[in-house]
């Protein structure tokens, strides 16, 4: 199947905005143990603001493996340049391979894939690691762009030049 996903701004939008791009949600039991395989940014976490920590590459990890555990529970796992990923699902692999990708008039070299056994509102609502349970779900991201993360639990939040507003997305 081939997709072509275009993202059209509507409206006055005030702020930022978390991510540009696809949320698919996936029958999957064990999601925490679907290998993926991916080429771009990795082995670690890679997002705006944090991109220098990772190197361009095949890299491989569970999806339990791509998650990030702080102390506290926000975003985590992107990876950042991703032009090719497979991800073996119980019912066969699932093969993703990043088209054009364009931001504004910027054209971006793959997409960010963030994926986890459980949804952004239970990441957003558990205090603790623990409270992070998986759902019966393969909860897959697949961005144009995200906005940074910044450090805001011990420094400041995200730069200007990490922060992402509302634009056309391909």
């Amino acid at each position: 199947v081939d997709l072509v996903l275009d993202l059209v701004p509507e409206g006055q939008w005030r702020g930022s905005v978390p991510r540009l791009g696809w949320l698919l949600g996936l029958e999957q039991d064990a999601a925490a143990d679907v290998a993926v395989d991916w080429t771009g940014q990795g082995p670690g976490e890679s997002y705006a603001d944090s991109r220098r920590a990772a190197l361009a590459g095949r890299h491989e990890h569970t999806v339990a493996e791509l998650q990030t555990p702080y102390t506290h529970p926000q975003e985590n796992g992107a990876r950042r340049g991703v032009t090719r990923a497979t991800l073996e699902l119980g019912a066969g692999p699932l093969e993703l391979r990043a088209g054009e990708v364009s931001v504004g008039d910027r054209e971006i070299d793959g997409v960010e894939l963030t994926v986890r056994p459980w949804s952004d509102q239970a990441l957003a609502s558990a205090a603790h690691p623990h409270e992070l349970e998986p759902d019966g779900l393969l909860w897959l991201h697949v961005d144009a762009a995200q906005h940074g993360v910044g450090s805001a639990a011990c420094g400041p939040g995200v730069l200007p030049a990490a922060t992402l507003f509302p634009a056309p997305a391909r």
